[in-house]
């Protein structure tokens, strides 16, 4: 019978020991992360952790340099392990279609980006009704926070959904 492990992080170093005892017992390791080129050179020591922490955006640089200290080990001891995060590879593909001259009612045209684009579109829209909303009156405020709310969690469901279902996928 296959185990699977779900780990929540808080990027804390105090969760480093936890993910040693995780990584240890599997086998595969599937991490939430948009996939990094650089990813697996870093696991295969093609280049310094140095090398590749300077090239992520973090607010953690010691989690980050610790887990992946953690992760190079895993791989030499054999263990399979990926990067996934469907919704921010579309979302990056968006990006780069507007900067190649799409516009965004073109983008919302193709099928594969449309929820993304419809939840992104949503929850920019009521942030931005929000910072309005900060410089009129409170109670608009309280409203506008709330809607802005409610549209975030729906995109970070989606977000959710959709790695779920890309895991789902390596456990067949």
């Amino acid at each position: 019978m296959k185990k699977i492990y779900i780990g929540f992080s808080a990027h804390r170093l105090e969760a480093i020991p936890f993910y040693k005892k995780a990584f240890e017992q599997a086998d595969f390791i599937i991490l939430e992360d948009f996939p990094n080129p650089l990813f697996n050179l870093m696991l295969s020591g093609k280049i310094s952790l140095k090398e590749y922490i300077e090239n992520i955006e973090t607010t953690f640089p010691k989690f980050l340099k610790a887990q992946c200290k953690l992760l190079q080990e895993a791989y030499k001891n054999g263990k399979v392990i990926i990067q996934i995060d469907p919704y921010m590879e579309k979302l990056v593909k968006m990006y780069q279609l507007i900067e190649n001259g799409k516009s965004p009612e073109e983008i919302k045209q193709l099928p594969e980006f449309l929820d993304i684009y419809e939840a992104e579109h949503e929850a920019t829209g009521r942030l931005l009704d929000y910072y309005q909303a900060v410089m009129e009156d409170f109670e608009k405020a309280v409203k506008a926070v709330k809607e802005f709310a409610h549209a975030d969690a729906k995109r970070i469901a989606l977000r959710d959904r959709l790695r779920a279902e890309a895991i789902a996928h390596y456990l067949k």
